[in-house]
Order: C-alpha cells, then structure tokens, then sequence
C-alpha cells in the first residue's frame, strides 16, 4: 500500500507526534532530520536544524507491508542500498543521522520513550547507550555494561541476582565516574564481602553509596571506604554485621551527610558518640540497640534536619533530649511505644522549623495528648497519617477537621 504524505505548518525545532502502527518517514534534503519507529505505537518526534522548509510525515490512515518495515530496519543498521523514499535527488536512511542530530533528540524525551527509542536500530540504541546516566539492571554483564554505557553516574544493581565481587572489580577499574551505586544482597546467598567493598573504595568519584542486606559486609569493609573522601551519603540498611568500631570508621568521612542505619542490629549508644563528629543532615536509625543515653548524643547534632526512629527502645526521658536540634524539619518516632504525647509536648514547640511528624504505631497516645503539640508548620498529609495510625476519635478536634484517613 501507498503512503500518504502531508506537509504540516511546522515552525523550526518543534516536535510532533505519530500514534499509528509501524511507519516510516522521509525528510527533504534541506530537513533531513526526523523519524519515526519501526516498533510501531510510539510517538514520532520531528527535529529540524535548518529554516523552515517542506516537512514530511505519514498520516495515520497510511501503512507499509511487512518488506518496506524490514527495508527500514536494514537500512537504519547501516544498509544504504535500500531506498526507503525519494523527494530530491539524495536519499537518506535512519542509519545516516548523525551522533549530534540523535543526541539533541535524546535529550527532548522522557524515560519511558527513551526506551522506544532504542528499540529502532542498532545505531539509535547506540546513541542512547552511550549519553545514558542512569541505569537499574536485571543481569549483569559488567564487561558489556562499561563499554556500552561509558558515562554513567548512577548504577542500582538491586535487581541484579547475580552479581559479584569480580564484578565490582571490572566497574572499578573500568574508568566510569559514577556518583551513585546501590547494593542490594540476596539474603538467601550473600555476595557483597569486604573484597568487593575495596574494589568500590576505588570508584573515589562516588559520593553516595547504598549497602542493602550486605551481612556479609564487616567493620574492615567498611573502614577499607576511607577513600571515597566525597561521600555525602551512605546507607547501610540490613548490614547487620557492623558494630559500633565500624560507626567509628566513619568520622574519616568529613563530607558525610545523610546516614541510614535501620537494621544495623548491634549499634550502641557509644556508637552514635562517634556521629557527633560529623556535620549531620540526615539520620535513620532502626532496630538498633539504642537507648535514651544514645540521644543525648544526637542532640550534639545540631545539623540535623531529618531524625527518623523505627522500633527503637525509647522513652520520653530521651526524647526530651532533642529540643537543642532546632533545625529539625522531619521527625519520626515509629513504633517506639514508650514514648508518650507528655514528652512531645515539650519536644515540638521548641522545634520551630518542624513540618513532618510520623508517629506510626505509637498507640500509646490519645487525642488529648496529641492535640498538645500543634505546630502551624506541621503539613496535613503528615498530621493525617499520623492520626490514623493512632486510631484516635479524631474528628472533634478542630486541628483535624478538614483530614481524612484513607489507608
């Protein structure tokens, strides 16, 4: 079957979009810059470099048959031979636009047509390979990773099953500047140890760092990550093997901003002493061993803008300790069941900067002692959430009027 061609009022740069099946499109020499899938269903974008001029593009009520889509392929992974359209004397396929051209398209799309552009041609995939900065893998072949995607900056491998150690060691001295990498271990079959913490110490342009379940992972593995001198953040959930000469490893980490500590089961009180060194923004503590003594420590933190407490042994006599971090802007006491609304109404008025409050599983208090700590600032989504998890009446009290408990 034919095509049907049309000549859109397009002004210079702009994008336009196809909703049809397979397609493919020709541009005149003097607006040589456009395409559409062969994949079918994605959208068709428009790049022009020149003036305005005759632009081209298939209506949706044209098709091709199956040889024209495979000509299109062919001719995109390079093959020149095949004619794909003619309106001037020069034909050109997919395949001919240049690096420069599919980069500034690249840059135009978002994350999920990305994908679709990819999907066009070996040449196209390349392009978006190579400028790709972020990536989540399910199967890692690190060899094929560094050399297909060779500007990466942030690389989660918790997908991945079947990662290890070699091949952190082949990211490592692979010259990628990542700035981001996320661990995730099978619990089931661990593999992250302390030789593959040293080959990440290597990645020195990393400035976060995400070890997820890595129980495998000790204090000499994390003491060998003293060289990654830019390290703004670092999570060590699940690590359950750090102890408190670990912690202490960290003060090297001047940089050092945001910690996450959930499930680091054998944290001490005299762990967190070695975190008053550090210029703390951001700290998650979970079923730790932590006590009230341990805050008195924190409260020394006076960085601190987000303080969030999961299953934690706590009472009011420690929370009382934290009215010296004014700068707190989110607070969690999560499931910390002894901490009480008589402690709250002293701790939250001296917290002038504090617009989120989560309270979950804390049944121990009741609407006349939540009604205690009303802060303007405090959001209503946060307030909401808090309350139904309190399972208070509620509805009474006019600094709940206007909430819902949807979950």
């Amino acid at each position: 079957m034919g095509t049907t061609w049309y000549t859109p009022p397009l002004s210079n740069g702009s994008i336009f979009y196809y909703w049809g099946g397979p397609a493919w499109m020709y541009a005149a020499s003097s607006y040589p810059y456009a395409y559409a899938s062969s994949v079918g269903a994605i959208p068709l974008y428009y790049y022009a470099a020149t003036g305005p001029s005759s632009e081209f593009y298939s209506s949706p009520e044209s098709s091709i048959d199956s040889s024209q889509e495979a000509a299109g392929s062919s001719a995109c992974d390079g093959d020149t031979s095949t004619e794909l359209a003619s309106t001037s004397d020069e034909d050109l396929s997919w395949g001919s636009l240049t690096v420069g051209i599919l980069t500034n398209l690249v840059a135009k799309l978002g994350g999920s047509e990305v994908k679709n552009f990819r999907l066009v041609c070996r040449h196209w995939r390349g392009v978006v390979d190579h400028e790709l900065e972020s990536l989540s893998p399910t199967a890692m072949l690190s060899a094929t990773l560094v050399r297909r995607f060779p500007n990466l900056k942030v690389l989660h491998l918790t997908n991945c099953n079947n990662v290890r150690n070699r091949d952190l060691l082949n990211i490592s001295r692979s010259g990628l500047r990542l700035h981001t990498l996320t661990l995730g271990d099978d619990m089931m079959k661990p593999w992250v140890t302390n030789l593959g913490l040293g080959h990440i110490a290597q990645i020195t342009s990393l400035t976060s760092l995400n070890l997820h379940e890595c129980s495998n992972v000790t204090n000499n593995g994390l003491a060998a990550l003293s060289s990654l001198r830019g390290l703004a953040s670092l999570s060590l959930k699940g690590c359950d093997k750090l102890t408190n000469a670990g912690i202490e490893a960290l003060q090297r980490h001047s940089m050092l901003t945001s910690l996450n500590l959930y499930g680091c089961m054998r944290i001490t009180d005299k762990g967190l002493h070695a975190l008053t060194q550090l210029r703390l923004v951001s700290l998650h503590l979970g079923n730790t061993r932590v006590k009230d003594e341990g805050l008195a420590y924190l409260a020394q933190i006076t960085t601190l803008q987000e303080l969030h407490f999961d299953t934690e042994e706590l009472t009011d006599a420690g929370v009382s300790q934290l009215t010296s971090l004014t700068r707190l802007e989110s607070l969690a006491l999560r499931d910390c069941g002894e901490v009480s609304g008589d402690s709250l109404s002293v701790l939250v008025p001296a917290l002038p900067n504090l617009i989120s409050l989560d309270l979950y599983k804390n049944f121990t208090m009741d609407d006349s002692q939540v009604c205690y700590y009303h802060v303007p600032g405090l959001s209503q989504a946060h307030l909401s959430a808090m309350l139904c998890e309190l399972n208070t009446p509620s509805a009474q009290n006019s600094w709940f009027t206007d909430f819902s408990c949807t979950d």
